[in-house]
């Protein structure tokens, strides 16, 4: 289509609004990487505010790994799928624009892993947490297909005030190198414990959980729950909290 220079014109276009979204006014921007509108009126690609009106009720899924001819299989109310996934590093930065746009458009995958989202950049000094961050990149890792279903996957790992208020729970190892918290660490298993406990809870009274499937928990070196100074050299832990947990557990052995 070929559209006049310097002369009025009618353009028709046609928006589906995900079903997560809540009632409420938001202005509307086109993605620039796809298609630019330049003149005196519109900034930034924003050209036209829109108001839902009602939010949309939906029953959660119902998820579970049941036997499905012979074989352990994911069912999502009651229907069985195949799910592949895989695991980018955590990083503030959300590409999800880049992503091939057939594979929403033509239906070919509905099952996603969400980006990592990091405790350690939603969890305050002060004990308070970011939800309006956890939400924004939830919403927007779900921009990709509206029409999908999403694993919310979190990330759990201390901030750096945490790290620096609590010294002895930090992996120490055999040079004296301080490489992360502790898996001992009774004190950040508490505490972070609590603060994705909260993160689930209100993510359970938000629109878009019932666009949820399930919910992983990533941590540790590589995101895999694997403990810091672990390798092929050296020794692991000689953390204050590493010593005591070994003793109570000599304790309650012998």
């Amino acid at each position: 289509t070929e559209w006049p220079a310097n002369k009025p014109f009618t353009v028709k276009f046609r928006m589906k609004v995900p079903d997560f979204i809540n009632a409420g006014r938001y202005t509307l921007q086109l993605d620039m990487n796809r298609f630019k509108i330049t003149n005196d009126l519109i900034y930034d690609n924003k050209f036209m505010d829109v108001r839902f009106v009602k939010t949309i009720e939906a029953d959660p899924l119902t998820t579970e790994v049941a036997n499905y001819n012979g074989a352990p299989t994911l069912m999502i109310d009651g229907v069985p799928e195949a799910f592949m996934s895989f695991l980018l590093p955590i990083s503030e930065e959300r590409h999800v624009d880049t992503a091939p746009s057939d594979m929403s458009s033509k239906g070919d995958m509905n099952l996603y892993l969400s980006f990592d989202i990091d405790t350690a950049s939603l969890w305050k000094k002060d004990g308070s947490i970011d939800y309006d961050k956890f939400d924004s990149i939830i919403i927007r890792d779900m921009s990709f297909n509206p029409d999908g279903y999403f694993m919310l996957s979190i990330g759990v790992n201390p901030p750096d005030w945490w790290k620096e208020l609590h010294p002895e729970e930090m992996c120490i190892d055999d040079e004296g190198n301080v490489t992360g918290v502790s898996l001992t660490s009774q004190v950040f298993k508490e505490e972070a414990g609590e603060v994705v406990r909260n993160l689930i809870a209100h993510a359970m009274e938000q629109s878009y959980w019932n666009k949820m499937f399930g919910i992983r928990l990533t941590g540790m070196k590589t995101a895999e729950w694997l403990q810091y100074g672990a390798g092929l050299e050296g020794s692991i832990d000689y953390s204050p909290s590493a010593l005591k947990g070994f003793r109570d557990w000599l304790k309650e052995k012998y």
